[in-house]
């Protein structure tokens, strides 16, 4: 939800701008771009570069949390430029597209791959670098592979996907964008539209669940009719899914899931297994079937439910979500 910020000051240090102020429309969850207004009549859009907050309240930020200061951090627009502190900074909101977008579908097939996109899910006490413990992948080949797959096509302007088919018309994405801040997003999308509808993205603001296990379990079904490959791809999308307890079910699913991915060592099943849904659980978490959403949630932090001040989905797009599935 994009917000208002009443200026009650302004740092110029350097090629940088520090702006505080008090909310006093939507919520600020994080950098996102916004524009500001100059004292030359003239308005720019920058990105936040970082942010502080003083005498927090909870987060996101609102307007009620009346004791809170935000201080948003922007390149400056130009050396000489001003602020009109007398008019706000509106944020233009965290999701932004990109039409120059590559396919990288082929990626699921690479073991590199799937020990960097699976290790964030995989963290625990025991074992700091999933990577190496589970899949025997080192942190420079880790690193060399994001490079090559990924930054190289941030440097180009371009954003990465992969693209999973559910039916002839009808996918689901897993996109990696490099907007105000780096967001693997989850998007379910119908060709004949043609029209994508975000569900959630996993970044350091996330926005999480995605998907409800039903979904997945659904997603899993239809992908084992595809090849290999798309077939343990259900494992990214359950990376978007959050559950209220873990299941022997689930955890069964999951050891299988893992046991097709290409140099996972077999030892290590169970562990990874049960470290993947343990950092699944939300213990809070209740989905419910509303009469004009949909299937929705309770979670703060999720596009699918449409209290979130975080969620950017509209009516059009909850009756698109209950189509789709």
């Amino acid at each position: 939800m994009p917000f208002k910020l009443q200026i009650t000051g302004v740092d110029y240090r350097d090629a940088e701008i520090a702006i505080s102020g008090k909310l006093v429309a939507g919520a600020f969850a994080g950098p996102e771009a916004v524009v500001i207004h100059g004292q030359n009549g003239v308005s720019a859009t920058a990105v936040v570069t970082h942010h502080s907050v003083y005498s927090p309240v909870d987060w996101p930020v609102l307007p009620s949390h009346d004791s809170t200061i935000l201080t948003l951090s922007i390149d400056a627009p130009s050396s000489d430029f001003r602020v009109d502190e007398t008019q706000s900074v509106i944020g233009r909101g965290t999701v932004f597209e990109n039409p120059d977008r590559a396919e990288i579908s082929y990626v699921v097939s690479d073991p590199v791959f799937w020990a960097m996109q699976l290790s964030r899910n995989l963290d625990s006490e025991d074992v700091e670098e999933p990577n190496e413990t589970y899949f025997g992948v080192c942190n420079q080949r880790l690193n060399d592979f994001y490079r090559e797959q990924i930054d190289s096509k941030f440097d180009a302007g371009i954003w990465p996907y992969i693209r999973l088919p559910i039916d002839d018309f009808r996918f689901v994405e897993i996109e990696f964008a490099a907007g105000v801040e780096y967001q693997d997003r989850f998007w379910i999308g119908d060709s004949r539209i043609p029209r994508r509808v975000l569900l959630g993205y996993h970044s350091g603001h996330f926005s999480l669940p995605a998907f409800r296990l039903e979904e997945v379990e659904w997603f899993h079904e239809v992908l084992s009719r595809s090849p290999l490959a798309n077939r343990t791809a259900t494992l990214l999308l359950m990376s978007g899914c959050c559950v209220e307890s873990p299941s022997d079910q689930l955890i069964q699913m999951t050891m299988e899931l893992f046991s097709e991915i290409p140099g996972v060592k077999s030892d290590a099943m169970t562990a990874m297994a049960t470290a993947f849904v343990g950092s699944l659980i939300v213990p809070s978490l209740r989905w419910e079937r509303d009469k004009d959403f949909g299937w929705i949630n309770n979670w703060r932090y999720s596009q699918r439910n449409p209290e979130s001040t975080m969620s950017v989905l509209s009516r059009d797009d909850f009756a698109f979500i209950s189509k789709f599935f």
